[in-house]
């Protein structure tokens, strides 16, 4: 993971965003990752992929959510490297077209 992307959950508390692989073709999927307390907050979940770009979706749109905590971030890296998920691609929501 970039460390401006580490920098944004560690220190500022902000979450950090990438889109990955959906579970159908017609669909899109999201991990969020964010600091809560002292714990990191995985968030996964998937929307119908017929969402407009720059449009956002209601909660009742959201499909398959999942929720992982973590006590450390090298470790939600860890588990997120070991599903195949590129964490390099995590980034600011607003910079990934991120719906919510």
């Amino acid at each position: 993971m970039k460390s401006n992307a580490k920098n944004r959950i560690m220190m500022w508390r902000s979450p950090v965003v990438s889109e990955v692989k959906a579970s159908a073709t017609d669909r899109r999927a999201w991990i969020t990752l964010s600091r809560e307390e002292d714990q990191i907050v995985m968030v996964e979940f998937e929307h119908v992929k017929t969402l407009r770009s720059g449009q956002h979706i209601d909660p009742d749109e959201v499909l398959d959510r999942r929720v992982s905590r973590f006590a450390t971030l090298p470790e939600a890296i860890d588990a997120l490297t070991a599903r195949g998920i590129d964490t390099d691609r995590f980034d600011a929501p607003a910079k990934v077209g991120y719906p919510l």
